[in-house]
């Protein structure tokens, strides 16, 4: 296997090389733009500690002809005491991958440097777990205390998170060695970025006599300095390979809004929108290969890590407490936001 790799390397190398023979290069010097649009492929990385969001009663109602008995342990198979039906780990796992877009324009002054506006913004992720068991589940409250109504003695429950993310940024790219003039380049790059980052979580309990709901909204509103550098490295005028790697420190506003209800969302439990300030680390990684399809098509695929720390996560806002808790009062910032996956495009020079 080791060696098919390495023979599929060496060949798709040697046809790049043979293929630019010959080939005008887009980045000769007499075209100053390049408008590139990318379909981007992103997953989120599950980095959030588990708690449990449903939980079954150490007892199971059984039914009986004259209405309700509970005798102990006699339970559903689907159903066991004291089982955790689903936790926030479980909402983030279950987000999977989401598509996006990203367009750039760069401004190529001369081959010495360039300017650069870019756009990356994903759709919409989604996790949601359920559960369903008769008159047994409940929120777990860490304190031992469940005074609700619709939060205990539950039939069904269900939460949903909602992730939504995307950013624009304006670099000035330094070359210190000629692009594609010598076999292997180096950039280095000044930036400034706006991030914008928001998630949604509800937990919906439906009893025999209502439904009610836990929301939390968060937002986080990202501004950034940002630093950076890429190696490049050319295989004639076509095919061109490399990394960049970018790093800044992040102010980030962030803001939580919770509306915690009760008896048929009839009755308001806790209801706050605390917000704060606080600073983050951006981080990115991205190993690119170009290919000139023709004098002024670039073909592009890259694979790209985007990580945040330091930001303020819907699950994080969670509290378990049915009395006051400190997350009413102040923002929890301490959730990464982790994102790797795809980009695939093309380049258009002019």
């Amino acid at each position: 296997m080791r060696y098919s790799i390495q023979a599929l390397v060496i060949f798709l190398s040697l046809s790049s090389f043979a293929f630019s023979l010959g080939r005008p290069d887009p980045y000769d010097g007499r075209h100053r733009c390049v408008l590139t649009a990318e379909f981007v492929y992103l997953k989120r990385v599950n980095k959030i500690n588990s708690q449990c969001l449903s939980r079954v009663d150490d007892y199971v109602p059984v039914y009986y002809s004259g209405g309700y008995d509970y005798p102990g342990l006699q339970l559903p198979s689907s159903c066991a005491p004291n089982k955790c039906m689903f936790t926030t780990r479980d909402l983030l796992q279950d987000q999977g991958f989401t598509p996006g877009l990203a367009v750039s324009l760069d401004f190529l002054k001369d081959k010495k440097s360039t300017i650069q506006a870019r756009y990356l913004g994903l759709f919409e992720w989604t996790g949601e777990r359920s559960a369903t068991c008769k008159d047994s589940l409940f929120f777990p409250f860490h304190d031992g205390v469940n005074n609700t109504d619709d939060f205990q003695d539950a039939n069904y429950m269900k939460g949903i998170n909602t992730s939504k993310f995307w950013s624009v940024e304006g670099n000035g790219w330094f070359h210190i060695t000629q692009r594609r003039v010598l076999p292997f380049s180096v950039s280095w790059l000044f930036g400034l970025r706006y991030l914008d980052f928001k998630e949604a979580f509800t937990l919906r309990s439906t009893t025999d006599w209502g439904t009610s709901h836990y929301n939390i909204n968060v937002k986080n509103r990202m501004g950034a300095i940002q630093l950076g550098s890429a190696f490049e490295g050319t295989l004639g005028n076509n095919f061109t390979w490399g990394i960049v790697a970018k790093g800044g420190f992040v102010v980030n506003f962030a803001k939580n809004q919770t509306l915690f209800r009760d008896d048929n969302d009839t009755y308001t439990i806790k209801q706050y929108n605390p917000s704060d300030f606080n600073v983050a680390f951006l981080g990115e990684l991205e190993p690119f290969f170009y290919f000139n399809l023709f004098k002024n098509v670039i073909f592009r695929f890259s694979y790209e890590g985007i990580l945040l720390s330091n930001v303020a996560v819907a699950m994080n806002q969670i509290s378990y407490e049915e009395q006051r808790s400190s997350v009413e009062e102040n923002v929890d910032t301490g959730g990464p936001l982790i994102m790797h996956g795809l980009f695939i495009g093309f380049s258009f020079v002019f």
